[in-house]
């Protein structure tokens, strides 16, 4: 199993991807842990989770970033408008382990990643996205999939430079 999952991850994670991990890493040992968690492409954050019960220095020392208990991130991305124009923005993303019913940011597009649920909630047209490795074949999910499952959503990206990008 733990192979399966290392080799699912490489798969699609580079050396130099970020890498948000939303809790509950591993039941294994210390010992096993690392020597999991040093198999895995990319630079790894990592948002702590329920089972998550070693201390931050031992993530640290096993490859993490960082750890931290929720993050606000804002990933540059582009859109295109009604009459073609490509345009900028920030999306908003607030991630954690557990859900939330409500974040900041979520009535201007704000998105909202978790895990902890395992693919139990319901489905809801809200911004808020289970991205648990359960959730997708046991892949991690790509930004570019998460944009693509929620663009059957309504979102409304925020514009942060109103020039036109020229090519």
């Amino acid at each position: 199993m733990n192979q399966v999952m290392i080799d699912r991850w490489n798969e699609v994670v580079r050396d130099k991807d970020d890498v948000y991990h939303l809790g509950d890493i591993s039941f294994a040992s210390s010992e096993k842990t690392k020597e999991i968690l040093f198999q895995l492409n990319g630079c790894k954050f990592l948002i702590r989770g329920n089972h998550d019960g070693k201390a931050d220095e031992f993530y640290l020392h096993a490859g993490f970033s960082w750890v931290k208990s929720y993050y606000e991130l804002n990933v540059h991305d582009v859109y295109e408008t009604e009459d073609g124009t490509i345009r900028q923005y920030h999306q908003p993303i607030i991630l954690s382990h557990y859900p939330f019913l409500s974040w900041n940011g979520m009535s201007n597009g704000s998105w909202h990643f978790h895990g902890h649920c395992h693919g139990t909630l319901p489905k809801t047209n809200s911004l808020r996205f289970d991205v648990g490795v359960d959730t997708n074949n046991y892949v991690p999910w790509s930004y570019e999939n998460i944009k693509i499952e929620l663009s059957l959503r309504t979102v409304r990206p925020q514009v942060i430079d109103r020039d036109v990008i020229h090519e």
